[in-house]
């Protein structure tokens, strides 16, 4: 099934994302949601999941069969996809806290 999946991505044949939607989708969910629970929002989840299928789609010439199992490639995927998501939204609300301390020192000073 994993050669069949492969070959159809490599064609681009967008058959080959709904295979893995159906094969992976919920090991995939639990991955993203064990990293960003507590971080983020039901949304930020389900557009790094998507994320997740189009990264597998796009990058599928990485894949080496001798390096691994293909559904190992795409847990991998997952998990520094979702890593990098978390890295990202904790950056955003240190910039947001930032700002919001810079603007309760202006007002404090312009009273």
């Amino acid at each position: 099934m994993e050669n069949k999946i492969i070959k159809l991505i490599k064609k681009k044949d967008h058959r080959g994302i709904d295979y893995i939607v159906d094969l992976y989708s919920d090991k995939i969910s639990y991955i993203v949601n064990s990293i960003l629970k507590g971080y983020s929002n039901k949304e930020d989840i389900e557009e790094c999941i998507s994320d997740v299928f189009i990264s597998v789609y796009n990058d599928i010439h990485t894949y080496d069969n001798k390096k691994g199992k293909f559904e190992t490639f795409v847990f991998i995927k997952a998990k520094y996809i979702a890593l990098d998501y978390k890295r990202k939204i904790i950056k955003k609300k240190e910039y947001e806290k930032i700002k919001e301390d810079r603007l309760l020192k202006i007002n404090k000073y312009s009273l």
